[in-house]
């Protein structure tokens, strides 16, 4: 993508290292990233529209500065979204090994897929704009978004529910003074 906008091969070898170098700062700050929001949820939406400003203005723009801001703002919130998503679904909302493992399993299939997608959507013939590329780039961050939003509102859902059968529960058992502390289960963290 750099060589297209006019640079010679050394410059675009040295300016393409830029957007991982601000993803290698993002991915490091992740934990903090979440710790500043308040919650895994809120970080990934932050990480995924970070990335969603950096697409749009690589879709709508060809001036050379703004396109490498755009660069790495996505380098940014992709990397950030590596160190945050993964293990606020997998790690932390996982009630065994089992679910951890075949969620772990579908993460890495996805990313590998990923892989695949992104190397036969920025064509060529697309340059210098690559309107299809970032077109899918933009729909599929913001269907991420509007995921973690739906998994958040499910989680939330999910756990009162559990939170109102242990309730019914404890209620039969008062005379026997059970420590209702002791009776939780499993509670999704977002």
């Amino acid at each position: 993508l750099i060589n297209e906008l006019g640079f010679t091969p050394a410059q675009s070898q040295a300016m393409s290292a830029l957007p991982s170098v601000f993803g290698a700062i993002a991915i490091l700050l992740a934990g903090h990233t979440v710790k500043l929001c308040g919650s895994h949820w809120l970080a990934g939406v932050l990480a995924l529209s970070t990335s969603l400003l950096g697409s749009i203005m690589m879709a709508v723009t060809l001036n050379v500065p703004a396109r490498m801001v755009g660069l790495c703002l996505v380098g940014t919130g992709a990397f950030s979204g590596l160190g945050t998503l993964p293990g606020w679904n997998i790690t932390t909302n996982s009630q065994s090994v089992a679910h951890s493992a075949v969620a772990s399993a579908v993460t890495v299939f996805m990313g590998s897929a990923s892989g695949f997608v992104s190397s036969n959507i920025f064509l060529n013939e697309d340059a210098p704009r690559f309107v299809i590329g970032h077109s899918v780039n933009i729909g599929l961050l913001a269907m991420g978004i509007v995921a973690c939003v739906v998994t958040r509102l499910s989680m939330g859902r999910r756990n009162r529910i559990m939170q109102a059968r242990e309730t019914q529960v404890a209620v039969g058992f008062e005379d026997n003074a059970i420590d209702i502390a002791s009776r939780r289960r499993f509670r999704f963290v977002y």
